[in-house]
């Protein structure tokens, strides 16, 4: 039962997570409300993060059942979540970061399509980084519970990617249809 409740929490979050930022959900709220773009934002951001802490410490209070537990796997872990971490922060360096976290207008940062950077290797990085964070933290602690965590996550990254792919196109239209030929989706081409 603690299982299916771990999947039943991952599966809400996640559903709530993008179903918040569709563009009718957004309008809605932004109508009916009578609330700016930068407050719905903000709401999001900090409703995402509680209800995130609220499943990790869910989480953190389950009984593990570790698949193996050594050295080699702790040290994989712990790199994979570091570079992760890396390619996280350096992609947060071409996006608006107070727009992202609802503290200034978040028009502005769908202004400009960014291609630049580590941008300019992959198109999305936010989500590489996460997946490397999220299979890092397995195999740190590679237990059933977090394997179900990782194969969730996994699962609503590449939704989340086709989704804003989508978003994309819709904003950006041929020029992101040329960047998108060009750039791999998460997995940078090694360079001759």
């Amino acid at each position: 039962m603690p299982l299916l409740k771990l999947v039943i929490f991952w599966v809400i979050y996640y559903f709530l997570h993008s179903f918040l930022v569709t563009e009718n959900v957004q309008n809605f709220f932004l109508n009916n409300l009578n609330i700016s773009r930068q407050t719905f934002r903000l709401v999001y951001v900090i409703l995402s993060l509680v209800l995130f802490v609220a499943i990790l410490f869910y989480l953190a209070t389950m009984n593990h059942h570790y698949f193996w537990n050594n050295t080699i796997s702790k040290f994989m872990g712990l790199t994979l979540t570091t570079y992760g971490l890396f390619v996280i922060r350096k992609s947060y360096r071409k996006y608006f970061t107070k727009a992202f976290l609802g503290l200034a207008d978040p028009v502005l940062e769908s202004r400009k399509l960014i291609t630049e950077g580590i941008q300019g290797r992959i198109r999305h990085p936010l989500y590489a980084g996460s997946i490397l964070l999220i299979i890092g933290f397995f195999l740190y602690m590679p237990t059933l519970e977090n394997l179900i965590t990782v194969l969730i996550s996994l699962i609503y990254i590449f939704i989340g990617i086709y989704l804003e792919e989508k978003k994309l196109v819709k904003t950006f239209g041929k020029a992101y249809l040329e960047y998108k030929s060009k750039v791999p989706m998460i997995i940078p081409r090694i360079r001759k």
